[in-house]
């Protein structure tokens, strides 16, 4: 948030960082746009939580977001997070719920929703759905990086711009 401010300081803005799925944000009035990067799919309620951002809103606002693709979050017969490492089967993608993985070590717990759930939950909150996007590695980052190219056979990530009704 220090770089944010230092590269746009303009005293209208307010950079805020809380857990998005704390329902005392609404507290802090409305804003204009809501940012969340790579959160989404930490969030077991994904009703509760757009329905409390949507608050957060006003009419016509932004709500721009990124998360783990619902096909990347879909399960292995173990029960844990399909990562890039193993295959590409899809399997349990219609079982939506919690699932367990390691990152950097640790050992973590992220929520599978269908694609589905994630936009009829927006739409049900009160949003449009404006852009939705799978982005892709490009040639030149699967030259430089050459493990990209498994990533080309199904998105790792979904983003998704939403406008408050």
């Amino acid at each position: 948030l220090e770089h944010a401010r230092e590269i746009n300081g303009d005293p209208r803005i307010t950079y805020v960082c809380r857990d998005i799925a704390d329902p005392s944000l609404a507290e802090l009035g409305k804003h204009d746009i809501v940012c969340s990067s790579l959160t989404i799919h930490y969030i077991e309620d994904l009703a509760s939580l757009f329905a409390n951002i949507a608050q957060m809103l006003e009419s016509g606002s932004v709500f721009l977001f990124s998360m783990e693709h619902p096909i990347a979050t879909a399960n292995n017969d173990d029960g844990r997070i399909n990562n890039l490492t193993d295959g590409y089967m899809l399997k349990h993608y219609s079982e939506e719920g919690a699932r367990t993985g390691e990152w950097i070590g640790a050992s973590i717990t992220k929520y599978h929703h269908k694609f589905m759930t994630v936009m009829n939950s927006l739409v049900e909150a009160g949003f449009i759905i404006d852009k939705v996007m799978e982005p892709m590695p490009s040639k030149r980052l699967m030259k430089k990086v050459p493990r990209m190219k498994k990533q080309v056979n199904r998105p790792s990530y979904l983003i998704v711009r939403a406008v408050k009704r």
